[in-house]
């Protein structure tokens, strides 16, 4: 029962993400908590509190304001102060021109009572910095 939950609260803060809205996600984040995102794409990261938190989401649904996510599936392990969850997605990056940016990743999360204390994203990050470069040729075409 535990894990049905988490897997729907997981589901959710993707589809509030998918309408741009980034303060349902950022909630459910403890006050201390880390949201890592490797790479070496311009939107790699690791911040620390809901401050930096909240400023990385901005800017991310900034530059992708139309990326979509598509969940394959969410894997909830342990018990309510230490659980485990993988979710496995697909995202799209329509542009104005037709073109579309395909990344397919991994994130892991570990919560304590319901709060995100480390949520770390795992994408194909060539493709995260050719979408980036894309998104800034679109917004300022010269």
């Amino acid at each position: 029962m535990y894990a049905m939950i988490v897997e729907r609260i997981v589901r959710r803060a993707f589809q509030s993400l998918n309408r741009g809205e980034i303060e349902p996600v950022v909630a459910q984040f403890h006050p201390e908590g880390v949201l890592r995102f490797p790479g070496k794409d311009g939107l790699e990261a690791e911040c620390r509190g809901l401050a930096e938190v909240r400023a990385w989401f901005q800017r991310f649904r900034t530059l992708f304001p139309n990326l979509r996510f598509e969940i394959h599936e969410v894997a909830v392990h342990g018990l309510p102060w230490n659980t485990r969850v993988f979710t496995r997605f697909t995202d799209r990056i329509p542009f104005t021109d037709g073109s579309e940016v395909v990344n397919h990743g991994v994130q892991y999360l570990r919560l304590s009572w319901g709060r995100v204390r480390e949520d770390v994203i795992y994408v194909d990050t060539q493709t995260v910095a050719r979408a980036r470069m894309l998104a800034t040729r679109e917004r300022d075409p010269n």
